[in-house]
């Protein structure tokens, strides 16, 4: 479960960067 949330929290992490 910890692992899915990390890599949902970097899904948005990368969203973030592309649309800064």
């Amino acid at each position: 479960m910890n692992d899915s949330i990390g890599l949902y929290l970097n899904d948005i992490g990368k969203v973030s960067l592309l649309t800064a």
